[in-house]
Order: C-alpha cells, then sequence, then structure tokens
C-alpha cells in the first residue's frame, strides 16, 4: 500500500505525460449550497468533431500521436486507494464495501469476496 498518491511516485513522473486531475462530486441536495467532493480522475477526454463528409480531412488533433480509433484490445487498470467516510448500509453501523466496475457491456465486482 502506498502512503501517497501514484503521481507522487518518480516511475509515474507525476502523470505529466497526459493525465490531468477531475475532482468527482456527488452532487448537491436541495439544502447544500455546493457539492461534496467524493475522489479524484486522473486521466483526459479529448472529444474531436469530424467532418459530415467522410471524404474530407479529418480535422487537426491536440494530440497528433495518437493511435486510430478502430478497436483495440487493452488492458483497464483500475487502482482503488483510499476510501474514508463511508456511508454505513448496515444495521451493524458498518458499510461493507466493494468494487463494481462496468465498461461497457461487461461489469466486474468483488463483492463475494468483501470482508463484512
Amino acid at each position: 500500500i502506498l502512503s501517497h498518491p501514484l503521481e507522487l511516485h518518480e516511475i509515474y513522473e507525476g502523470f505529466s505525460d497526459f493525465c490531468r486531475t477531475f475532482e468527482l462530486s456527488r452532487g448537491k441536495t436541495k439544502f447544500e449550497e455546493e457539492n461534496e467532493i467524493v475522489g479524484e480522475f486522473k486521466g483526459l477526454f479529448k472529444v474531436y468533431p469530424l467532418p459530415e463528409d467522410p471524404n474530407e480531412p479529418l480535422p487537426h488533433r491536440t494530440m497528433e500521436n495518437l493511435p486510430s480509433n478502430s478497436l483495440e484490445e487493452c488492458v483497464v487498470r483500475v487502482y482503488i486507494i483510499r476510501a474514508i467516510d463511508l456511508q454505513p448500509t448496515d444495521s451493524n453501523g458498518k458499510s461493507d464495501p466493494y468494487i463494481e466496475i462496468e465498461l461497457g457491456k461487461t461489469t466486474i465486482d468483488n463483492r463475494d469476496e468483501r470482508i463484512p
């Protein structure tokens, strides 16, 4: 277990190659004035408009060295570093957390492996 964020590890070079940090919020209720920050996403999204005519040249992209947009098999690694202030859902006051990840039509979870 790491004692500090991944981007502070020298081998990850501060995720300076492409990543940005986006705060994840739970959303505000009727009584709150601001969203509650519940985590961070470190990554990057880029959206490029395509011409309607497929014969037109593609517009200039910010990141020119990206691979084609054809289907590619890849490995996605998700690191859950820490979870704090989880809302209890059991009558015993514990939250019994587990991870559930959805990507397209695939869902992976470790609900059966959780420790009550």
